[in-house]
């Protein structure tokens, strides 16, 4: 249960110490387990692989990607939560073009100016599994998406800064929400802000507005 902070940019699965994005003096490295917390650095790491972990986290300006994913009906799985503590844009990019990966863990934006926690531009995502919330700043979203997710099951709740939305959903497309879903506590501050043509299924749980000028839950 350690703290494993990227020391160069490259694939999850390297366990060189020469070429791999994990700390160590030999190869090979220790690749993050089971209860650890994993940081980024100011560094761009690949999850080319199933990943289980305490926490993916961004305190500077790299990331995390996700370029790829095995060819259906194989999947990928990223278990733990995913939190921007940092500056970085995003602590997930998710850009890969087909293949489902599952997150299990709750979603967290950031606490600066647009500092989300997943951003999937373009891409596949399949359920997500833990509760959803807006960063501290504002546009800090939990969640950008102008690709594909599958169902969301977690309470979704906005951040209490100006358009700090739980879920931005760009023009894309996102299953069935199963949970609560609760507008923050300033101007525009939605749980969920559909724009661009996007679709989203069914929404099964309480709705409830911010106590601010437009800050809807919907």
């Amino acid at each position: 249960m350690a703290t494993i902070v990227a020391v160069r940019s490259g694939n999850w699965s390297d366990t060189s110490h020469v070429t791999g994005p994990w700390p160590g003096a030999s190869t090979p490295t220790t690749k993050p387990g089971v209860g650890d917390t994993v940081q980024a650095g100011e560094f761009v790491v690949e999850i080319d692989e199933d990943a289980t972990v305490a926490l993916l986290e961004s305190t500077s300006t790299g990331y995390f990607r996700l370029t790829s994913a095995p060819a259906l009906p194989a999947v990928r799985t990223i278990t733990g939560a995913i939190a921007n503590s940092g500056t970085a844009g995003r602590v997930l990019e998710v850009t890969n073009p087909s293949g489902l990966v599952f997150f299990i863990g709750d979603v967290t934006g950031g606490s600066a100016k647009s500092a989300y926690a997943i951003y999937n531009s373009g891409g596949t995502i399949g359920d997500i599994t833990g509760d959803v919330t807006g960063g501290s700043a504002e546009s800090a979203y939990a969640i950008y998406n102008s690709g594909v997710i599958g169902d969301i099951t977690g309470d979704v709740t906005a951040g209490d800064a100006n358009n700090a939305y739980a879920i931005y959903n760009s023009g894309g497309t996102i299953g069935d929400i199963t949970g609560d879903l609760t507008a923050g506590d300033a101007e525009g501050a939605f749980a969920v802000y559909n724009g661009g043509g996007g679709t989203i299924g069914d929404i099964t749980g309480d709705v409830t507005a911010g106590d601010a000028n437009n800050a809807c839950a919907v």
